[in-house]
């Protein structure tokens, strides 16, 4: 398990499936490893939606080589 803890208390746990997720300072695009502040919900869904687009295309393209 990946999990950052920061020092006001807040913490992530960055395994897993692409999700967003709000705490008390704002919303975050977290999993995959990864944690990206972002300015909104909708933000952090096109941010998801992006990457898992991009893992697709990158399967795609393993496959056909």
């Amino acid at each position: 398990m990946s999990k950052l803890t920061f020092t006001d208390g807040v913490s992530f746990d960055t395994d897993g499936p692409y999700r967003v997720t709000q705490r008390k300072d704002g919303w975050y695009f977290v999993g995959g490893g990864m944690l990206c502040p972002v300015n909104s919900y909708e933000e952090g869904c096109e941010m998801k939606r992006r990457l898992e687009a991009d893992e697709v295309c990158r399967a795609e393209k393993t496959t056909r080589s």
